[in-house]
């Protein structure tokens, strides 16, 4: 294939014509889905597992708030914050910290007070009383990791499993 003129118009490479023929057998696919004259419905005996309950919940609302307060700030209560304020982060064992533009500056405490409410005892700042007023009725994931720590990536990574763009 000449790399000056390919399928795709001038300076194409083998790498945008594969893209570009993922994409078309995606739109392909995604026209089969919505042609069906039924909604696609998952059975539990076929993916070889029951939940342990039967669920409860009709909805999820992804509460995505880019650029938002940091969940550590509102939900995740560490003590430790308070005792290390101000000395210089340093995970230990030699780890290295992903940064952006420089190295990691000095630890922060909460900015704002938190204290625990309802029958769970779940920590929510002071700045959300009435959403601390309903905490029993939520749900908290709190067990996310993540191959970075820097934002733009991580939220890429996040909501669409890759760290690239496109």
């Amino acid at each position: 294939m000449n790399p000056t003129l390919g399928p795709l118009g001038p300076a194409s490479s083998r790498r945008a014509f594969v893209r570009q023929l993922g994409a078309g057998f995606g739109a392909v696919a995604l026209g089969q889905l919505l042609a069906r004259d039924q909604p696609v419905r998952l059975d539990p005996k076929a993916l070889g597992r029951r939940p342990h309950h039967p669920p409860k919940a009709r909805r999820v609302i992804q509460l995505f708030m880019n650029g938002g307060a940091s969940q550590m700030d509102l939900f995740d209560h560490k003590p430790e914050l308070f005792r290390r304020a101000g000395q210089p982060f340093d995970p230990g064992a030699g780890v290295r910290v992903e940064a952006p533009t420089s190295e990691p500056g000095k630890v922060l405490k909460p900015p704002f007070p938190m204290r625990r409410h309802g029958q769970s005892g779940r920590w929510v700042s002071d700045l959300m009383p009435h959403l601390a007023g309903c905490v029993d009725d939520l749900a908290f994931l709190m067990a996310m990791r993540s191959r970075t720590n820097v934002h733009g990536p991580a939220s890429y990574l996040m909501n669409t499993g890759s760290l690239r763009r496109g």
